[in-house]
């Protein structure tokens, strides 16, 4: 049977263990919340580059700020492609948006008009996959603004003509 002696001893050494636990365990926290703290730096720093960067290309590209485009002046250009389309000469231009909504928006310009029967199919490329975001007449003014969601971190894209349904 322990005396009394020993349990207090016991008690005490039970608690210097949780004690010395607590302590490595903040030990290892501090370097973790630092690192954390510089990595939200950095990229806080890389999300200002690429909203200036995304104002300036909009300057030089001439995108005009009209109450119809208003949704450019809430977002940032995230990439840029230029994408043949089939039975059109002149490749499109392809841009990804990140706007304030935390929607990513494409923005295709330079349709050209097709014939009543058939419509522009757009497509996302992610990892060697097609996957369709859907099927769209030409716009009127040249342009079309996709929502596309999940499918914003696409390695590219691709626009075919096809017959409309």
């Amino acid at each position: 049977m322990a005396t009394p002696t020993q349990i207090a001893y016991r008690k005490s050494l039970s608690k210097r263990r949780v004690i010395l636990f607590s302590i490595v365990v903040l030990m290892a926290c501090i370097p973790a919340t630092y690192f954390l703290f510089i990595k939200s730096n950095e990229l806080r720093e890389e999300l200002r580059q690429y909203q200036q960067a995304g104002e300036q290309t909009q300057k030089e590209q001439g995108e005009d700020y009209t109450p119809k485009n208003n949704w450019l002046q809430e977002s940032i250009i995230i990439k840029q492609w230029s994408v043949p389309v089939s039975q059109q000469d002149k490749p499109v231009t392809i841009k990804l948006y990140l706007h304030t909504g935390s929607n990513m928006l494409l923005l295709i310009n330079s349709l050209s008009k097709l014939p009543e029967d058939q419509k522009y199919q757009v497509w996302s490329l992610i990892k060697g996959e097609r996957k369709s975001l859907g099927l769209f007449d030409a716009p009127s003014d040249d342009r079309l603004i996709i929502d596309i969601g999940d499918d914003a971190m696409a390695d590219g894209f691709e626009i075919t003509v096809v017959k409309g349904q």
